[in-house]
């Protein structure tokens, strides 16, 4: 058997199809037809239930999935299926065809044996055509015109049938405070006729271009006559007592956050999780719109990065989780929200605001970054070895642009040293070198300027074990008389 799907429903970035009424006795999937399909869908997927309440997990739309559906002993199936694509432009799909083996149902039939009822309950036929001799509702009453013994003129208001019978129900239309009611020749209208003259509407001899000195209400100052006048009064009222007011209007956004430090060692293997809060925005208050939300729900999640393939997205999950081997300098992931049409945003009083649904959309990829850097090494902790130091950014000159430690004292045998990475000085090179004058509070050169305090330090070439490998550094020296404790700066 074949079951054609009679609910289309067709957006931007999707296209789906679903069944209103249940699909009956399926004992057994066998294939689906996809009419009309053109273009490039960047994702098909399916659910089930068999009672439209509880439905099953998203799966991927294939013939295998569908024939694996056990239906065990349940007669009813209603199937959602969706069909995803970056832009309305880029695929269509006109029906979707179902086709599949139906249980057969044992059918119960009634007792064939010919009934006589020519003399139910003792009486022949005729009997029961007698109006007289029947009870209950008179459902082919037609009712046109019943006399009111309080009014002469009345209007149909309801009817109440029971098996007791049928009653009917009249209201009388009578006139009061100098209105007549009256009926025309033919008896078929009704006839209100006002002995007052009654005013409904702002009608003025005032200049139309006088204009109001001051605001009144929600009628600003400024406003013409002329933008008044016709008005009824309940218009006038309202507009002076209640002030048209337009919600607050935010927008959607984004926060893509993650759970590891921005500065991470070259080599690292970093075990990281991206996490993408969408905030639909608001309509604030949310007065008649059908919601409060600005934007529809998302709908698709692109990611992008290193150890994300592209294009990359999932439906509805908006944390992902990768393992990435860190390189030097900086990398960056990226997310970019899809989202929903949103609904559409009234004022105060249920008037339709200019500003419309907001349009199904993107926000477009927020990114974040990790840098790998490369640890610098000094005698901080003893004189005999190079201690790691903590990271700072390599990819622009350190906030301040220098790096500053505090030597231990030399003992006569051992001098005091530093390690820079040789991939920081091939992007920045080694200017300058000063220390703490604490006699004075400053900081100075040796030997009076940059240049010449470089020769202070003697470089030789190392290599230093970083994460597992090893890594080329070049390693300063002092050369100049045995010092205590001393406070360097390296200016780059």
């Amino acid at each position: 058997m074949q079951y054609i799907f009679n609910d289309r429903r067709a957006y931007i970035t999707s296209i789906e199809f679903r069944n209103t009424s249940p699909i009956l006795n399926i004992e057994k999937i066998k294939s689906f037809t996809e009419e009309g399909l053109v273009g490039n869908f960047i994702n098909k997927q399916f659910r089930y239930s068999f009672n439209n309440v509880d439905w099953s997990e998203w799966n991927t739309l294939s013939i295998g999935k569908l024939v694996s559906i056990n239906f065990k002993d349940e007669n009813n199936f209603f199937l959602h299926i969706v069909y995803t694509r970056v832009k309305i432009i880029d695929g269509n799909i006109e029906s979707f065809y179902l086709n599949y083996d139906s249980r057969n149902i044992t059918q119960l039939y009634p007792d064939s044996s010919i009934v006589d009822a020519n003399t139910l309950q003792g009486q022949p036929g005729e009997y029961y055509l007698d109006r007289s001799n029947q009870i209950g509702p008179f459902t082919d009453l037609e009712v046109f015109n019943v006399a009111d013994v309080s009014y002469s003129i009345g209007v149909y208001d309801e009817r109440s049938d029971s098996l007791l019978g049928t009653d009917l129900y009249f209201k009388s239309i009578r006139g009061s405070g100098g209105i007549v009611v009256s009926e025309s020749e033919s008896g078929h209208e009704i006839i209100l006729n006002a002995s007052l003259n009654i005013v409904t509407e702002y009608d003025t001899s005032l200049d139309p271009e006088l204009t109001m000195p001051a605001s009144v209400g929600g009628i600003s100052a400024g406003t013409p006559v002329s933008e008044l006048s016709g008005d009824s009064f309940i218009k006038l009222f309202d507009d002076l007592l209640f002030p048209t007011k337009n919600p607050i209007l935010t927008p959607p956004s984004q926060l893509l956050t993650y759970d590891v430090a921005y500065l991470q060692e070259v080599s690292t293997n970093l075990h990281v999780t991206f996490t993408s809060a969408f905030n639909r925005g608001s309509i604030v208050p949310q007065y008649n719109a059908t919601n409060s939300y600005r934007s529809g729900p998302a709908n698709l999640y692109y990611w992008t990065g290193p150890e994300f393939s592209y294009p990359y997205y999932s439906n509805n999950d908006n944390i992902e989780s990768i393992t990435h081997r860190v390189t030097f300098g900086v990398q960056s992931w990226g997310c970019n929200v899809s989202y929903f049409q949103g609904v559409q945003p009234f004022d105060n009083k249920g008037g339709t605001m200019h500003d419309g649904p907001f349009p199904a959309g993107s926000l477009g990829y927020r990114y974040i970054y990790v840098e790998g850097v490369y640890p610098y090494f000094a005698t901080t902790e003893n004189i005999t070895t190079l201690t790691k130091q903590s990271l700072v950014t390599m990819s622009m000159n350190p906030v301040p642009s220098n790096l500053e430690w505090l030597l231990k004292s030399e003992n006569g045998v051992n001098k005091q040293k530093f390690e820079i990475p040789n991939a920081r000085l091939g992007i920045h090179t080694l200017s300058g070198i000063k220390f703490y004058n604490t006699n004075n509070g400053q900081w100075e050169y040796e030997l009076g300027s940059a240049v010449l305090s470089l020769t202070r330090w003697t470089s030789s070439a190392v290599t230093e074990q970083i994460q597992g490998y090893w890594t080329n550094y070049t390693c300063y020296t002092y050369n100049g008389p045995d010092r205590g404790k001393m406070n360097i700066r390296l200016e780059f």
